[in-house]
């Protein structure tokens, strides 16, 4: 599983970040443990944007679905 978008997270997250620090998840976990959380199930390809490389093959797959990029696309090199 993996969080694709955005949080939307009640107020109470303020009071826990001051609890267990910035960053690491801990914060959102305690709240877990206090309130419900919604989800989506998705299927399909996700791309970690986050990274030069995932921005990359989102460009390039997109690009292969659009007819007029598509003829330009090329591909260098092999998977390692």
């Amino acid at each position: 599983m993996g969080v694709v978008g955005r949080y939307r997270l009640s107020n109470k997250i303020f009071d826990l970040l001051q609890e267990t620090g910035k960053g690491t998840g801990d914060a959102i976990s305690a709240l877990l443990n206090e309130e419900d959380a919604n989800a989506y199930k998705f299927d399909g390809i996700r791309y970690d944007c986050g990274s030069k490389e995932g921005l990359l093959e989102a460009n390039i797959e997109y690009a292969l679905k659009q007819p007029e990029l598509k003829k330009g696309i090329r591909v260098y090199g092999s998977p390692e």
